[in-house]
């Protein structure tokens, strides 16, 4: 846990239906909790750990599409695992993201999750399709292979990579909110 956040205030960033079964955890499972939230969170009165990898695509899922729709998240969680798959960028989620700052920052994510019930409602969206997308068969991939996207808001000029890959149509997403690519 970090210096700045003490017993009480993490226990009071907990959705309070989850305070209870914090105040019913023995002291070194609060503690695991404490050091390893959002990687370890109370899950209707259990304790659910993400597996590492898994935690970095979730991250990366909530970052890119936390104030979007379940299609839009499970479409990014996708993109974000055909991108690992391919190769091409190391063989983990963490490889592939972690040059960005935010993503890296756990406290920043704390922050967030502490804000209320729709930023916990988010990344437990996150963590469901991050799992999902490396559980289910590829047939189940709203984005046909997709490894690259983008948000088009607010952009003046694309990658050059958007004119040399190509654009895949995502039916569950509107193209104003993400646009999807594949490298072949």
């Amino acid at each position: 846990m970090s210096d700045n956040l003490q017993k009480d205030d993490f226990r009071n960033m907990l959705p309070e239906g989850e305070r209870e079964y914090y105040d019913k955890l023995s002291e070194s499972d609060k503690e695991l909790l404490e050091k390893e939230y959002p990687r370890v969170y109370l899950k209707d009165g259990a304790l659910v750990s993400i597996p590492e990898d898994i935690y970095w695509q979730a991250k990366t899922v909530y970052w890119e599409a936390r104030g979007t729709d379940e299609d839009t998240k499970e479409a990014i969680a996708w993109a974000i695992k055909n991108r690992r798959d391919a190769g091409r960028y190391g063989t983990t989620y963490r490889d592939h993201f972690s040059s960005k700052a935010k993503i890296m920052d756990d406290n920043l994510l704390r922050g967030e999750l502490s804000k209320n019930d729709q930023e916990r409602a988010a990344w437990e969206e996150s963590v469901k399709y991050a799992i999902e997308s490396n559980i289910l068969i590829p047939t189940a991939d709203p984005t046909h292979g997709a490894t690259h996207f983008l948000t088009p808001k607010g952009m003046k000029r694309f990658p050059s990579w958007t004119k040399t890959l190509p654009e895949i149509d995502v039916k569950t997403v509107e193209d104003e909110i993400f646009r999807f690519w594949i490298e072949e």
